[in-house]
């Protein structure tokens, strides 16, 4: 039996509802990929957004790769969400965050992928990209449909063979909701689909990390601790700036060697200046700081 708002509703008004229904429901649908946000606007390129200019002996193109991200985030359900970059020869990239698989994507997962993640779809984040020797620059255009602007992500970093690993440099802080793929240096390997595999270059390395602990606040003349995990035996190293803008080489900072777990660990004492110091972690050609507040 229908209900009598159903009696009560003439073909007229299902045809608006029906309509209405549509508007509001179609740019959810179109946005069902994350960070995949239409707009009919063109965006820029990243050369009309950039700041900074790129190394003198960095070329544009060369790659012919799509890599995933290893580390993941909790998806709906059973799946695992993953960062994912297409490099196409002519210097072409596309950039996808947080894209979900169950399970985790393979080869014959490509097929799904290429069906949204080619370079014809405007609505995929894309950008430019160049080398030198196997160093790596990413410009990346993103939009922003709730202030409706375009931004440049700028990242940097290093691939050998099947390895990448990159750093998003120019973002100080790391709001919004933690997980693996938010961290400021993520590695990726490259997905098996069949594409052109690269041969490691002679002395090609490529090293990542996680952070396995890090404290945002430390109290004056107390100490701190940071851990992180790389490849075993690879060299780390840890600088501390006080919040007088002095970098302090006390006892427990420097150079050290990853353990056979790929651990580095260092605690020093930070001193009695208060205010916002500068830790600099630096794993092969990855440099990256971290704010650390003493009160």
């Amino acid at each position: 039996m229908k209900s009598n708002w159903q009696n009560a509703l003439g073909s007229s008004q299902k045809h608006s509802l029906l309509l209405f229904l549509l508007a509001v429901l179609s740019p959810v649908l179109a946005c069902s990929r994350p960070n995949i946000f239409p707009t009919t606007t063109p965006l820029p390129l990243p050369t009309e957004l950039a700041t900074t200019t790129l190394p003198a002996g960095a070329q544009p193109g060369g790659l012919e790769a799509t890599y995933v991200s290893v580390v993941s985030a909790d998806g709906a359900g059973d799946e695992r969400c993953y960062n994912l970059y297409r490099f196409y020869p002519d210097g072409l990239v596309l950039y996808a965050s947080n894209v979900c698989f169950s399970p985790a994507p393979v080869e014959e997962t490509w097929a799904e992928i290429n069906r949204w993640f080619y370079r014809e779809n405007r609505e995929i984040p894309s950008g430019d990209y160049y080398l030198e020797n196997n160093r790596l620059w990413i410009r990346v255009v993103s939009y922003d449909p709730i202030h409706e602007t375009a931004y440049l992500r700028s990242f940097q970093g290093e691939y050998c063979g099947d390895r990448m690993v990159l750093q998003e440099p120019s973002v100080g802080y790391y709001a919004g909701v933690p997980s693996e793929l938010t961290e400021p240096v993520v590695e990726y390997v490259q997905m098996q689909i069949g594409e052109v595999e690269h041969t490691p270059s002679p002395g090609c390395h490529v090293a990542g990390y996680r952070v396995l602990f890090r404290p945002s606040v430390v109290l004056a003349g107390g100490g701190a601790r940071y851990q992180i995990q790389t490849d075993p035996g690879e060299t780390c190293s840890l600088q501390y700036t006080d919040p007088d803008g002095n970098i302090n080489m006390v006892e427990g900072t420097g150079i050290i060697l990853a353990d056979v777990e790929g651990i580095c660990e260092w605690i020093w004492e930070v001193g009695a200046v208060e205010g916002y110091g500068m830790v600099r972690v630096t794993i092969d050609e990855i440099i990256q700081d971290y704010q650390l507040e003493i009160r």
